[in-house]
C-alpha cells in the first residue's frame, strides 16, 4: 500500500500594536464588530490582564502595555489554541507551517474604523521585553 503524503499541519498567528488612546473596553468592542467575535475579561499567559477570544481555531489577546519611550500602546495578538494541535505537533513526518496573517489583520481593521494598527519592529519588542522586566523586577 502506498504511503499517503502528510501535509504540512498550517497554524494561522498574527501579532500588532496600536498606540491608540481608547479605554480597553470600547476598543475591543468596536475590534469584536469587525472580526465577528465577543472579548471576555481573562490573562494572557495567566499573569496580564487581557480582553480574549477565540477566532478560526485562534486564542486572541487585547491588552495595553507599554512600549518605546515607555509609551502607551495596545498588543494585540492571536495564534492556534494550545490544545487544538497538541497530538500532532512533534509527530514524525509532520510539519508545522505558521501562517502570518498580521497583514491581513491590519487590513480589515483600517478598511472598517478600526483604527491605526502596524506590526511591531525589533526595537518596539525589545521595548515591550525591556517593560515586562521591568515589571518582574518590581514585583
Amino acid at each position: 500500500m502506498p504511503e499517503i503524503e502528510q501535509k504540512p499541519l498550517r497554524m494561522l498567528y498574527f501579532s500588532i500594536r496600536s498606540d491608540v488612546l481608547e479605554p480597553p473596553e470600547r476598543l475591543a468592542e468596536r475590534l469584536g464588530e469587525i472580526m465577528g467575535c465577543s472579548f471576555h475579561e481573562g490573562f494572557h499567559r495567566e499573569e496580564t490582564a487581557a480582553l480574549c477570544t477565540e477566532l478560526l481555531g485562534m486564542e486572541i489577546y487585547l491588552y495595553e502595555w507599554r512600549g518605546r519611550q515607555n509609551r502607551r500602546i495596545y498588543r494585540f495578538h492571536g495564534s492556534q489554541a494550545r490544545d487544538r494541535f497538541r497530538s500532532h505537533v512533534g509527530k514524525k513526518g509532520i510539519e508545522c507551517v505558521r501562517i502570518d496573517i498580521s497583514d491581513a489583520i491590519i487590513d480589515l481593521l483600517e478598511a472598517h474604523g478600526g483604527g491605526t494598527w502596524y506590526r511591531p519592529t525589533e526595537a518596539d519588542v525589545d521595548a515591550e521585553i525591556a517593560y515586562a522586566n521591568r515589571i518582574l523586577r518590581s514585583e
